[in-house]
């Protein structure tokens, strides 16, 4: 039996491949057809936006994103995924629709006074 591995095809390397803008617009339309319509658009959009991996938004807190009054922060703080220990500061300022989208995440699915220490994106099962 051969073992299955993990990771990229033989002979594969170098970055992973840049989506084109009308891929980035496809990719939005069937995460609003989801479930959880909401968090799937927010993943996608740290993720083409701010180039965010799927290990760094798993790290993400409320703390992270919210402030005391409610709204979205204009700069967040990502642990690196491959730089253990070291902190990335993310400035969302020109970052509009990005910032309304982490909001309406927000507000319809945490609410106001939810646990700051909580993970911001909670897994399918509820769990972290």
């Amino acid at each position: 039996m051969t073992k299955k591995r993990s990771g990229r095809p033989p002979g594969v390397t170098g970055a992973a491949v840049a989506l084109h803008p009308h891929d980035i617009q496809a990719v939005l339309k069937i995460a609003r057809r989801e479930r959880y319509a909401n968090r799937a658009e927010v993943l996608v959009m740290l993720s083409t936006t701010l180039g965010l991996r799927a290990s760094e938004l798993a790290q993400l807190k409320v703390k992270d994103v919210d402030a005391s009054d409610g709204c979205v922060l204009t700069v967040i703080t990502v642990c690196q995924s491959f730089l253990p220990g070291k902190k990335l500061q993310v400035d969302l300022t020109d970052f509009h629709r990005l910032r309304k989208c982490l909001a309406d995440y927000f507000h319809k699915e945490i609410g106001e006074g939810g646990d700051p220490e909580a993970a911001l994106f909670r897994s399918q099962q509820g769990g972290l």
